[in-house]
């Protein structure tokens, strides 16, 4: 085999039902949100020999999907069950002991202290937050589908969150550079903070996916009450309705 035609063979790219359709038109319909960003960060680009003409569009999804998704989604597994834990859960399920999530997180109890640097260089610190409620959402990664839709959601009620004084952070291992474009992009009016080893997050009991993009985080909600104890704890969350959710909680 000649020069040339090795080149042949690692530059062509798999043809489906007589057309060359890149990796994007393929797959992209058959993709998880939870594996967008995988898709996007690696660039994969599939390329066979020329001794495979064909290649079925189903086989080549099919890989992909087994290839990208099950790091993911084996981690994403090991999410807490429980959708929230609320106050009035806790006050009738113990009257004296406050309720615990499956974290460790006590409804009622003080929320674990923090002094953070928001993306734009604000400090943020429990202890001088008292008197308004505080909302720490976590979640995996800038611009991605769902923790777009979610910051979004959060940006559009906006005025009706304000009215409670709420002080809302969103947290993700994402660094202020990337805060700071995802903010600016979408006109979000609340805080983000870095957390790029996950220290706030463990200390709220928040779990971590380790991924080929490093370490995420879960996408999960902590409301504390403007006294500073934990009111709701989140460890699942629906992005399509958490904004009324959250809107709900603080104004009581």
């Amino acid at each position: 085999m000649d020069s040339t035609d090795g080149a042949a063979r690692v530059a062509r790219p798999i043809e489906v039902d007589g057309d060359f359709e890149p990796f994007e038109e393929i797959a992209a319909p058959m993709l998880d949100e939870k594996v967008f960003w995988i898709r996007k960060a690696i660039g994969l680009q599939i390329h066979l020999g020329a001794s495979v003409p064909r290649v079925r569009a189903s086989d080549v999804v099919m890989k992909i999907q087994i290839m990208l998704a099950l790091p993911l989604l084996v981690a994403c597994a090991n999410e807490p069950p429980a959708t929230h834990v609320s106050s009035t859960t806790a006050a009738s399920a113990a009257p004296v002991t406050p309720a615990t999530d499956t974290a460790g997180i006590k409804v009622g109890s003080p929320a674990p202290d923090f002094d953070l640097t928001a993306s734009d260089g604000t400090k943020l610190a429990l202890k001088s937050l008292k008197g308004k409620p505080v909302v720490l959402y976590f979640y995996p990664k800038d611009e991605t589908p769902g923790c777009t839709t979610e910051a979004c959601s959060f940006r559009d009620a906006w005025e009706a969150l304000q009215k409670s004084g709420v002080v809302m952070i969103g947290v993700s291992t994402d660094d202020a550079a990337a805060h700071k474009a995802f903010t600016d992009h979408h006109k979000l009016p609340f805080k983000l903070v870095s957390d790029p080893q996950g220290t706030l997050a463990k200390s709220y009991g928040v779990d971590t996916m380790s991924t080929p993009m490093g370490m995420l985080l879960q996408r999960q909600t902590i409301v504390i009450d403007k006294d500073g104890n934990v009111k709701k704890v989140y460890r699942t969350v629906d992005v399509t309705k958490h904004a009324q959710e959250i809107t709900a909680d603080v104004a009581g």
